[in-house]
């Protein structure tokens, strides 16, 4: 995974990763990108919580890919 999101407690931090540090993001694109892999990633937990038949596991990470796809509008 190149970019993806922290969740901080003052709201969401987009950032790309090299040599496994956060770089902050400043490009439009980038930080696009980096919230539509958070999502991918929340709703790929999601449906393993699902499948595992943990459903209180997968809503609440159903429900963070929605929050960070909202994050785009």
């Amino acid at each position: 995974m190149a970019e993806g999101v922290f969740d901080l407690p003052d709201g969401y931090q987009p950032a790309r990763f090299e040599k496994g540090a956060p770089v902050t993001l400043d490009d439009r694109n980038q930080i696009i990108a980096a919230f539509r892999v958070a999502a991918s990633a929340a709703r790929d937990v999601s449906s393993r919580f699902k499948a595992a038949r943990n459903s209180k596991a997968a809503s609440d990470y159903a429900e963070a890919a929605e929050r960070l796809e909202n994050q785009m509008d």
